[in-house]
């Protein structure tokens, strides 16, 4: 299987208590050298995040699934700047307002993405959505 490199990038405004913000991301998933079984290619889901506005936020919540709306594969709660604890196969780095969200190890499959911003007062912003295919 030829190795390949999926890269989306979206610019998208979010509403809610985010309008004034413009958070960019970026979902890559790279393939590992080591296929499972011979012949099925392992790919590293990562989810890149620019959030211009930091202060007020709590969360980064994060669904990926087979199907839009969907939480079969991740569906995780990310505490702003809490790096310790997470799920297996789960990782959280910031710096400064650049997020790299790791979200596993998985064969290539149609996956959905939604990941929404939580402030301190329990606001939720519009979900950005991104899909592979």
């Amino acid at each position: 299987m030829a190795k390949q490199i999926f890269l989306f990038t979206l610019l998208l405004h979010t509403m809610s208590v985010y309008s004034q913000s413009t958070l960019s991301y970026n979902v890559t998933a790279t393939p590992s050298q080591n296929p499972v079984n011979n012949f099925d290619t392992v790919y590293s889901f990562h989810c890149f995040l620019t959030i211009p506005d930091t202060s007020n936020v709590s969360y980064i919540l994060v669904k990926m699934g087979t199907n839009l709306g969907w939480s079969n594969v991740v569906d995780h709660d990310f505490e702003y700047d809490v790096d310790a604890g997470l799920p297996s196969g789960l990782d959280y780095v910031r710096s400064g307002n650049e997020i790299t969200l790791s979200l596993g190890n998985r064969t290539m499959d149609s996956y959905f993405l939604q990941v929404s911003l939580k402030d301190t007062s329990n606001n939720v912003s519009s979900p950005i959505l991104w899909n592979n295919n």
